[in-house]
Protein backbone atom coordinates (compact mmCIF):
# COMPACT_ATOMS: atom_id res chain seq x y z
CA UNK A 1 0.00 0.00 0.00
CA UNK A 2 2.75 2.42 0.43
CA UNK A 3 3.88 2.13 -2.85
CA UNK A 4 0.30 3.20 -4.47
CA UNK A 5 0.40 6.19 -1.57
CA UNK A 6 3.48 7.40 -3.37
CA UNK A 7 2.01 7.19 -6.65
CA UNK A 8 -0.95 9.26 -5.30
CA UNK A 9 -0.29 13.04 -5.23
CA UNK A 10 -3.92 13.67 -3.92
CA UNK A 11 -3.42 12.01 -0.63
CA UNK A 12 -2.45 14.19 2.55
CA UNK A 13 0.58 12.57 3.68
CA UNK A 14 1.91 12.46 0.42
CA UNK A 15 1.41 16.42 0.27
CA UNK A 16 2.71 17.12 3.65
CA UNK A 17 6.20 15.12 2.99
CA UNK A 18 6.33 17.01 -0.69
CA UNK A 19 6.51 20.37 0.98
CA UNK A 20 8.39 19.23 4.21
CA UNK A 21 11.23 17.69 1.71
CA UNK A 22 11.14 21.37 -0.14
CA UNK A 23 11.21 23.31 3.18
CA UNK A 24 13.55 21.51 4.37
CA UNK A 25 16.33 21.63 1.40
CA UNK A 26 15.21 25.56 1.62
CA UNK A 27 16.33 25.58 5.27
CA UNK A 28 19.37 23.72 4.34
CA UNK A 29 20.13 26.33 1.42
CA UNK A 30 19.38 29.28 3.81
CA UNK A 31 21.29 27.94 6.63
CA UNK A 32 24.29 27.65 3.88
CA UNK A 33 23.52 31.38 2.27
CA UNK A 34 24.09 32.81 5.51
CA UNK A 35 27.18 31.26 6.44
CA UNK A 36 28.80 32.13 2.96
CA UNK A 37 27.33 35.73 3.34
CA UNK A 38 29.31 36.39 6.65
CA UNK A 39 32.32 34.71 5.36
CA UNK A 40 32.24 36.45 2.09
CA UNK A 41 31.79 39.72 4.33
CA UNK A 42 34.34 39.29 7.07
CA UNK A 43 36.70 38.33 4.51
CA UNK A 44 36.26 41.36 2.25
CA UNK A 45 38.50 43.77 4.64
CA UNK A 46 41.51 41.91 5.47
CA UNK A 47 41.95 40.28 1.95
CA UNK A 48 42.02 43.75 0.31
CA UNK A 49 41.04 43.34 -4.00
CA UNK A 50 43.80 41.52 -5.18
CA UNK A 51 43.69 38.83 -2.35
CA UNK A 52 39.82 38.55 -2.35
CA UNK A 53 40.62 37.89 -6.36
CA UNK A 54 42.17 34.95 -5.36
CA UNK A 55 39.68 34.09 -3.03
CA UNK A 56 37.03 34.42 -5.89
CA UNK A 57 39.34 32.07 -7.97
CA UNK A 58 39.53 29.43 -5.90
CA UNK A 59 35.94 28.98 -5.39
CA UNK A 60 34.74 29.17 -9.33
CA UNK A 61 37.12 26.37 -9.51
CA UNK A 62 35.54 24.28 -6.80
CA UNK A 63 32.07 24.84 -7.93
CA UNK A 64 33.73 23.74 -11.80
CA UNK A 65 34.51 20.46 -10.02
CA UNK A 66 31.44 20.45 -8.05
CA UNK A 67 29.32 20.54 -11.35
CA UNK A 68 31.08 17.69 -13.42
CA UNK A 69 30.08 15.52 -10.33
CA UNK A 70 26.93 16.93 -10.15
CA UNK A 71 25.84 16.37 -13.63
CA UNK A 72 27.29 13.07 -14.21
CA UNK A 73 26.02 11.14 -11.33
CA UNK A 74 23.75 13.06 -8.61
CA UNK A 75 21.32 14.33 -11.25
CA UNK A 76 21.10 11.49 -13.32
CA UNK A 77 20.76 9.39 -9.73
CA UNK A 78 18.38 11.70 -8.27
CA UNK A 79 16.21 11.61 -11.46
CA UNK A 80 16.07 7.85 -11.53
CA UNK A 81 15.25 7.62 -8.06
CA UNK A 82 12.16 9.71 -8.47
CA UNK A 83 10.35 6.92 -10.41
CA UNK A 84 10.11 4.76 -7.28
CA UNK A 85 8.44 5.28 -3.84
CA UNK A 86 10.69 6.60 -0.61
CA UNK A 87 12.13 3.27 0.51
CA UNK A 88 12.99 1.53 -2.91
CA UNK A 89 14.44 5.09 -4.14
CA UNK A 90 15.98 5.16 -0.79
CA UNK A 91 18.16 1.75 -1.26
CA UNK A 92 18.70 2.84 -4.98
CA UNK A 93 20.57 5.40 -4.01
CA UNK A 94 22.63 4.35 -1.00
CA UNK A 95 23.74 1.08 -2.88
CA UNK A 96 25.42 3.93 -5.99
CA UNK A 97 26.43 5.99 -3.05
CA UNK A 98 29.93 4.74 -2.47
CA UNK A 99 30.36 5.14 -6.49
CA UNK A 100 29.46 8.86 -6.22
CA UNK A 101 31.97 8.92 -3.14
CA UNK A 102 35.17 7.19 -5.03
CA UNK A 103 34.25 9.78 -8.15
CA UNK A 104 34.20 12.80 -5.51
CA UNK A 105 37.74 11.72 -4.30
CA UNK A 106 39.05 11.43 -7.32
CA UNK A 107 37.61 14.68 -8.74
CA UNK A 108 39.33 16.52 -5.87
CA UNK A 109 42.92 14.92 -6.78
CA UNK A 110 42.77 15.77 -10.28
CA UNK A 111 41.47 19.44 -9.17
CA UNK A 112 44.65 19.69 -6.78
CA UNK A 113 47.15 18.75 -9.84
CA UNK A 114 45.81 20.95 -11.92
CA UNK A 115 45.32 24.19 -9.98
CA UNK A 116 48.32 23.47 -9.02
CA UNK A 117 50.14 23.44 -12.45
CA UNK A 118 47.89 26.34 -13.40
CA UNK A 119 47.91 29.16 -10.45
CA UNK A 120 50.59 30.78 -12.38
CA UNK A 121 48.68 31.49 -15.00
CA UNK A 122 45.72 32.58 -12.49
CA UNK A 123 47.73 35.67 -10.99
CA UNK A 124 48.29 33.02 -7.64
CA UNK A 125 51.76 34.54 -5.91
CA UNK A 126 54.26 31.79 -5.94
CA UNK A 127 54.68 31.34 -2.20
CA UNK A 128 50.81 30.36 -2.37
CA UNK A 129 50.54 28.16 -4.89
CA UNK A 130 51.00 24.72 -2.75
CA UNK A 131 48.82 25.85 -0.07
CA UNK A 132 45.94 27.47 -2.94
CA UNK A 133 45.68 24.03 -4.77
CA UNK A 134 45.57 21.88 -1.24
CA UNK A 135 42.48 23.90 -0.10
CA UNK A 136 41.24 24.53 -3.44
CA UNK A 137 41.26 20.34 -3.81
CA UNK A 138 39.77 19.71 -0.17
CA UNK A 139 37.07 22.68 -0.56
CA UNK A 140 36.32 20.43 -3.86
CA UNK A 141 35.80 17.24 -2.05
CA UNK A 142 33.21 18.68 0.33
CA UNK A 143 31.50 20.60 -1.68
CA UNK A 144 30.95 17.06 -3.71
CA UNK A 145 30.26 15.07 -0.23
CA UNK A 146 27.74 17.82 0.46
CA UNK A 147 25.80 17.23 -2.89
CA UNK A 148 25.87 13.10 -1.96
CA UNK A 149 24.45 13.29 1.54
CA UNK A 150 22.06 15.81 0.64
CA UNK A 151 21.19 13.42 -2.35
CA UNK A 152 20.25 10.82 -0.03
CA UNK A 153 18.87 12.08 2.82
CA UNK A 154 16.88 14.11 0.86
CA UNK A 155 15.63 11.33 -1.48
CA UNK A 156 15.10 9.03 2.01
CA UNK A 157 13.36 11.96 3.36
CA UNK A 158 15.47 11.78 6.55
CA UNK A 159 15.07 15.83 7.01
CA UNK A 160 16.32 16.25 10.56
CA UNK A 161 19.55 14.92 9.58
CA UNK A 162 20.01 16.56 6.59
CA UNK A 163 19.40 19.78 8.16
CA UNK A 164 21.64 18.85 11.51
CA UNK A 165 24.53 18.10 9.00
CA UNK A 166 24.54 21.46 6.80
CA UNK A 167 24.18 23.19 10.66
CA UNK A 168 27.48 21.55 11.97
CA UNK A 169 28.66 21.70 8.27
CA UNK A 170 28.36 25.70 8.11
CA UNK A 171 29.30 25.83 12.26
CA UNK A 172 32.83 24.49 11.00
CA UNK A 173 32.63 27.38 8.37
CA UNK A 174 32.34 29.61 10.98
CA UNK A 175 34.59 28.77 13.43
CA UNK A 176 37.25 28.21 11.15
CA UNK A 177 36.86 31.93 10.36
CA UNK A 178 37.15 33.06 13.78
CA UNK A 179 40.15 31.09 14.39
CA UNK A 180 41.56 32.95 11.05
CA UNK A 181 40.82 35.72 11.70
CA UNK A 182 41.35 36.53 15.36
CA UNK A 183 45.51 36.21 15.79
CA UNK A 184 45.83 37.64 11.59
CA UNK A 185 43.02 40.59 11.30
CA UNK A 186 45.83 42.68 9.39
CA UNK A 187 47.04 40.40 7.05
CA UNK A 188 45.46 37.19 5.53
CA UNK A 189 45.68 35.45 1.90
CA UNK A 190 43.40 34.54 -0.64
CA UNK A 191 44.91 30.83 -0.31
CA UNK A 192 44.00 30.63 3.59
CA UNK A 193 40.88 32.27 3.39
CA UNK A 194 39.44 29.44 1.49
CA UNK A 195 40.15 27.05 4.87
CA UNK A 196 36.93 28.36 5.62
CA UNK A 197 35.35 26.43 2.76
CA UNK A 198 37.50 23.03 3.02
CA UNK A 199 37.03 22.54 6.76
CA UNK A 200 33.70 21.05 6.34
CA UNK A 201 34.70 17.90 4.06
CA UNK A 202 35.41 16.60 8.24
CA UNK A 203 32.11 16.85 8.72
CA UNK A 204 30.72 15.19 5.50
CA UNK A 205 33.32 12.57 6.15
CA UNK A 206 32.06 11.85 9.38
CA UNK A 207 28.46 11.98 8.54
CA UNK A 208 28.89 8.85 6.24
CA UNK A 209 28.81 7.06 9.03
CA UNK A 210 25.14 7.29 9.60
CA UNK A 211 24.17 6.45 6.08
CA UNK A 212 23.40 2.96 5.04
CA UNK A 213 26.67 2.48 2.62
CA UNK A 214 26.81 -0.95 0.47
CA UNK A 215 30.25 -2.35 -0.89
CA UNK A 216 30.45 -1.78 -4.75
CA UNK A 217 29.86 -4.84 -6.44
CA UNK A 218 30.89 -5.63 -10.27
CA UNK A 219 26.48 -6.47 -10.87
CA UNK A 220 26.55 -2.75 -10.05
CA UNK A 221 29.33 -1.51 -12.50
CA UNK A 222 26.88 -1.74 -15.53
CA UNK A 223 24.22 0.59 -13.68
CA UNK A 224 27.32 3.31 -12.84
CA UNK A 225 28.11 3.00 -16.05
CA UNK A 226 24.53 3.63 -18.18
CA UNK A 227 24.11 6.57 -15.17
CA UNK A 228 27.81 7.89 -16.76
CA UNK A 229 26.15 7.79 -20.18
CA UNK A 230 23.09 9.29 -19.31
CA UNK A 231 25.18 11.82 -17.62
CA UNK A 232 27.56 12.72 -20.32
CA UNK A 233 24.67 14.78 -21.46
CA UNK A 234 24.06 16.56 -18.63
CA UNK A 235 28.00 16.76 -18.42
CA UNK A 236 28.10 18.71 -21.43
CA UNK A 237 25.00 20.42 -20.80
CA UNK A 238 26.59 21.53 -17.61
CA UNK A 239 30.41 22.14 -19.08
CA UNK A 240 28.66 24.94 -21.20
CA UNK A 241 26.38 26.22 -18.83
CA UNK A 242 29.47 26.95 -16.95
CA UNK A 243 31.16 28.82 -19.85
CA UNK A 244 28.22 30.79 -20.48
CA UNK A 245 27.81 31.77 -16.23
CA UNK A 246 31.21 31.31 -14.83
CA UNK A 247 33.59 32.57 -17.40
CA UNK A 248 33.30 35.89 -16.92
CA UNK A 249 35.83 35.66 -13.92
CA UNK A 250 38.56 34.05 -16.04
CA UNK A 251 38.09 36.82 -18.50
CA UNK A 252 38.30 39.68 -16.01
CA UNK A 253 41.25 38.27 -14.22
CA UNK A 254 42.73 37.74 -17.61
CA UNK A 255 42.15 41.08 -18.98
CA UNK A 256 41.69 43.01 -15.85
CA UNK A 257 43.91 41.92 -13.31
CA UNK A 258 42.94 39.89 -9.97
CA UNK A 259 41.79 43.47 -8.73
CA UNK A 260 39.32 44.03 -10.58
CA UNK A 261 37.86 40.28 -9.92
CA UNK A 262 38.52 41.22 -6.41
CA UNK A 263 36.17 44.23 -6.86
CA UNK A 264 33.42 42.56 -9.00
CA UNK A 265 33.61 39.27 -7.14
CA UNK A 266 32.74 41.87 -3.26
CA UNK A 267 29.37 43.69 -4.95
CA UNK A 268 28.71 40.27 -6.00
CA UNK A 269 28.51 39.13 -2.48
CA UNK A 270 24.87 41.54 -1.84
CA UNK A 271 23.74 38.51 -3.89
CA UNK A 272 25.30 35.52 -3.17
CA UNK A 273 22.18 34.52 -0.93
CA UNK A 274 19.65 34.91 -3.72
CA UNK A 275 21.74 31.98 -5.70
CA UNK A 276 21.94 29.43 -2.79
CA UNK A 277 17.97 30.12 -1.95
CA UNK A 278 17.41 29.16 -5.80
CA UNK A 279 19.08 26.22 -5.28
CA UNK A 280 17.82 25.09 -2.17
CA UNK A 281 14.35 25.15 -4.36
CA UNK A 282 15.65 23.50 -6.93
CA UNK A 283 17.23 20.84 -5.19
CA UNK A 284 13.76 20.24 -3.41
CA UNK A 285 11.44 20.26 -5.88
CA UNK A 286 13.59 18.13 -8.78
CA UNK A 287 12.16 14.90 -6.90
CA UNK A 288 8.62 16.22 -6.91
CA UNK A 289 8.74 17.40 -10.55
CA UNK A 290 10.83 13.85 -11.93
CA UNK A 291 8.01 12.19 -10.08
CA UNK A 292 4.73 14.30 -12.00
CA UNK A 293 6.55 13.57 -15.25
CA UNK A 294 6.71 9.96 -15.21
CA UNK A 295 2.84 9.98 -13.67
CA UNK A 296 2.02 12.10 -16.63
CA UNK A 297 0.57 14.89 -14.46
CA UNK A 298 1.89 17.86 -16.94
CA UNK A 299 -0.49 20.52 -15.63
CA UNK A 300 0.91 20.20 -12.01
CA UNK A 301 4.55 20.56 -13.54
CA UNK A 302 3.51 23.48 -15.68
CA UNK A 303 1.78 25.14 -12.24
CA UNK A 304 5.04 24.56 -10.16
CA UNK A 305 7.31 25.78 -12.66
CA UNK A 306 5.35 28.88 -12.98
CA UNK A 307 4.88 29.58 -9.23
CA UNK A 308 9.30 29.08 -9.49
CA UNK A 309 9.16 31.64 -11.90
CA UNK A 310 7.29 34.42 -10.09
CA UNK A 311 8.64 33.77 -6.76
CA UNK A 312 12.40 34.12 -8.15
CA UNK A 313 11.59 37.06 -10.26
CA UNK A 314 9.51 38.70 -7.22
CA UNK A 315 12.64 38.50 -5.25
CA UNK A 316 15.88 39.62 -7.05
CA UNK A 317 13.59 42.39 -7.92
CA UNK A 318 13.18 43.36 -4.41
CA UNK A 319 16.70 42.41 -3.09
CA UNK A 320 18.27 44.36 -6.31
CA UNK A 321 16.15 47.64 -4.58
CA UNK A 322 17.42 47.14 -0.87
CA UNK A 323 21.06 46.70 -2.41
CA UNK A 324 21.32 49.49 -4.64
CA UNK A 325 20.00 51.80 -1.40
CA UNK A 326 22.42 50.27 1.18
CA UNK A 327 25.19 48.15 -0.12
CA UNK A 328 27.63 50.87 -0.51
CA UNK A 329 26.48 51.67 3.37
CA UNK A 330 27.32 48.19 4.45
CA UNK A 331 30.79 48.35 3.08
CA UNK A 332 31.43 51.69 4.31
CA UNK A 333 30.49 50.03 7.97
CA UNK A 334 32.63 46.81 7.55
CA UNK A 335 35.80 48.92 6.44
CA UNK A 336 35.97 48.09 2.91
CA UNK A 337 36.53 51.54 1.48
CA UNK A 338 39.38 50.39 -0.86
CA UNK A 339 36.69 48.61 -3.16
CA UNK A 340 35.65 49.94 -6.18
CA UNK A 341 31.57 50.28 -5.29
CA UNK A 342 29.53 51.67 -8.52
CA UNK A 343 25.57 51.48 -8.43
CA UNK A 344 25.78 50.93 -11.94
CA UNK A 345 27.58 47.50 -10.95
CA UNK A 346 24.64 46.82 -8.35
CA UNK A 347 22.38 47.15 -10.63
CA UNK A 348 23.94 45.28 -13.25
CA UNK A 349 24.68 42.25 -10.91
CA UNK A 350 20.61 42.41 -10.38
CA UNK A 351 19.92 41.86 -14.17
CA UNK A 352 22.29 38.86 -14.19
CA UNK A 353 21.12 37.22 -11.29
CA UNK A 354 17.10 37.71 -12.49
CA UNK A 355 17.26 36.58 -16.01
CA UNK A 356 19.77 33.51 -14.43
CA UNK A 357 17.15 32.68 -11.99
CA UNK A 358 14.38 32.40 -14.64
CA UNK A 359 16.95 30.20 -16.78
CA UNK A 360 17.61 28.08 -13.68
CA UNK A 361 14.18 27.38 -13.27
CA UNK A 362 13.85 26.13 -16.78
CA UNK A 363 16.71 24.21 -16.68
CA UNK A 364 15.28 22.17 -13.45
CA UNK A 365 12.11 21.57 -15.46
CA UNK A 366 14.19 20.45 -18.50
CA UNK A 367 16.34 18.29 -15.93
CA UNK A 368 13.48 16.69 -14.59
CA UNK A 369 12.27 15.42 -17.91
CA UNK A 370 15.78 13.79 -18.50
CA UNK A 371 16.00 15.82 -21.28
CA UNK A 372 19.75 16.43 -20.85
CA UNK A 373 20.44 16.82 -24.96
CA UNK A 374 17.75 19.96 -24.94
CA UNK A 375 19.67 21.18 -21.91
CA UNK A 376 23.24 20.74 -24.24
CA UNK A 377 21.51 23.02 -26.85
CA UNK A 378 20.59 25.38 -24.40
CA UNK A 379 24.25 25.63 -22.83
CA UNK A 380 25.74 25.74 -26.25
CA UNK A 381 23.46 28.96 -26.94
CA UNK A 382 24.67 30.62 -24.04
CA UNK A 383 28.18 29.72 -24.07
CA UNK A 384 28.61 31.02 -27.92
CA UNK A 385 27.47 34.27 -26.99
CA UNK A 386 29.25 34.68 -23.83
CA UNK A 387 32.60 34.07 -25.35
CA UNK A 388 32.06 36.57 -28.19
CA UNK A 389 29.87 39.38 -25.89
CA UNK A 390 32.19 39.26 -22.47
CA UNK A 391 35.46 39.94 -23.41
CA UNK A 392 34.26 42.33 -26.24
CA UNK A 393 31.74 44.34 -23.80
CA UNK A 394 34.97 44.12 -21.17
CA UNK A 395 37.10 45.70 -23.61
CA UNK A 396 34.85 48.34 -24.38
CA UNK A 397 32.82 49.22 -20.60
CA UNK A 398 35.77 47.64 -18.24
CA UNK A 399 34.19 45.59 -15.55
CA UNK A 400 30.59 46.22 -15.52
CA UNK A 401 31.01 45.00 -19.43
CA UNK A 402 31.27 41.28 -18.29
CA UNK A 403 28.12 41.82 -16.20
CA UNK A 404 26.49 42.87 -19.66
CA UNK A 405 27.79 40.47 -21.82
CA UNK A 406 26.83 37.76 -18.98
CA UNK A 407 23.12 38.91 -18.95
CA UNK A 408 22.75 38.95 -22.79
CA UNK A 409 23.82 34.92 -22.56
CA UNK A 410 21.77 34.06 -19.57
CA UNK A 411 18.94 35.73 -21.64
CA UNK A 412 19.67 33.67 -25.00
CA UNK A 413 19.77 30.54 -22.70
CA UNK A 414 16.70 31.13 -20.79
CA UNK A 415 14.69 32.10 -24.00
CA UNK A 416 15.68 28.66 -25.77
CA UNK A 417 14.85 26.51 -22.90
CA UNK A 418 11.45 28.50 -22.79
CA UNK A 419 10.77 27.54 -26.01
CA UNK A 420 11.47 24.19 -25.15
CA UNK A 421 9.01 23.80 -22.28
CA UNK A 422 6.60 25.49 -24.11
CA UNK A 423 6.63 23.24 -27.11
CA UNK A 424 6.91 19.92 -25.03
CA UNK A 425 4.15 21.57 -23.01
CA UNK A 426 1.87 21.87 -26.21
CA UNK A 427 3.16 18.28 -27.22
CA UNK A 428 1.86 17.28 -24.31
CA UNK A 429 -1.95 18.32 -24.84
Amino acid sequence: MWINEESCPFTTRHTALRIGRIQASLLVQIVQSATAFIIALSLIPPLGPSEYGVFALGVSVQMFALSIVDSLLTVPITVAAGRYGTRVAGRYVSVLLPAVLVFSVMASMVVIALVLAGSSALDVPEGQRLGFALVVGAGTLAVSLRESVRMLLLVERRLPSMIAVDVLASAASILTLYVLLVPAKQHLNGSTALLTLATPVIVYCLSLAILPLHPIRLRRIGLILHLVRSGSRSLGASMLSWVQSQSYIYFVATLLGAAALGSLSAVRVVFAPLQTLFTGVAKGIMPGLARRISVGEDLSFQRILTRSYQFSGLLVFVWTGLAALGAETVFAAIGARHFHFDLAMVVSWGTVFLITALRSVSSVGLRSMARFGDLVWQGLIGALVAMVSIPSLILQAGAVGALWGLSLAELAAWLFSLRLLTRRAQCGR
